[in-house]
């Protein structure tokens, strides 16, 4: 009988989670030590503390929603289609990119050319398939 490699628990991938987060805060620490950083950093939390703050707390609240979002889909369905249809995210930002460049381009510019959309097509196609054959 063949023997399968553990999955990872969810301690360990806490602690991955929370090592990545100690790294990038070290990073940005590290950039705060250039004074002209620091300088450039203090004036925009001084002129847009509200917008700042407002911005980084519903990013936090969204990033809250999908993580149990996720965990909510893995009680019902197998990790890999889980994996695999969370991978779409993708295709859900290059989708609202465009959305933004056509109704509304002073927000949100992205690059309609004939190039670019055949390449992120491609790609969609490519994660598409993905899906399905990770879905059988």
């Amino acid at each position: 009988m063949p023997t399968y490699p553990k999955p990872p628990s969810a301690v360990s991938s806490a602690l991955a989670r929370a090592s990545r987060a100690v790294v990038v805060t070290g990073i940005g620490c590290v950039l705060l030590l250039v004074p002209s950083y620091r300088k450039q950093f203090m004036e925009m939390l001084r002129s847009n503390t509200i917008a700042l703050l407002s911005i980084n707390g519903s990013n936090e609240l969204i990033n809250l929603g999908g993580g149990l979002g996720n965990r909510y889909a893995l009680m019902f369905a197998p990790l890999s289609i889980v994996q695999a249809i969370g991978s779409t995210t993708t295709l859900f930002v290059f989708a609202f990119a465009v959305v933004l460049s056509l109704v509304w381009p002073k927000f949100g510019r992205e690059n309609l050319s004939g190039r670019e959309l055949a390449q992120k097509g491609l790609a969609a196609i490519l994660v598409a398939l993905g899906v399905a054959l990770v879905t059988g």
